[in-house]
């Protein structure tokens, strides 16, 4: 895996804890998979027990930060609103105020 996408990606998931968890968001490691998990294809994965993220190689870099953004969302409402990390209104702003904030920070000129 390359070094720079995984400076990235741990930069990224810094970003959101400073920002929006107060340094109290808890990942123990982000791994990248072939492209299915537990038999299912999916793009990731946030593990709640062992607080691991999970991101698809097979996706574009662009995709992964998506996917990166949408499974720390799932983490912050499991750890920082005590609630299970559902697809719902309140988890769809959390991730937009995300995408908001990482938007900001990662400018990419072509």
């Amino acid at each position: 895996m390359n070094k720079t996408k995984i400076k990235i990606f741990l930069k990224i998931t810094k970003i959101i804890n400073k920002k929006f968890c107060k340094d109290k968001l808890e990942i123990n490691k982000i791994v990248f998979f072939n492209g299915k998990h537990k038999g299912k294809k999916n793009d990731g994965y946030y593990a709640v027990n062992s607080k691991i993220i999970g991101i698809s190689k097979k996706e574009p870099l662009f995709c992964q930060i998506r996917t990166l953004l949408h499974e720390l969302t799932h983490a912050y409402q499991n750890q920082i609103m005590n609630c299970k990390g559902k697809h719902n209104k309140q988890g769809e702003r959390v991730f937009y105020k995300f995408m908001k904030e990482i938007d900001k920070t990662l400018k990419i000129s072509v």
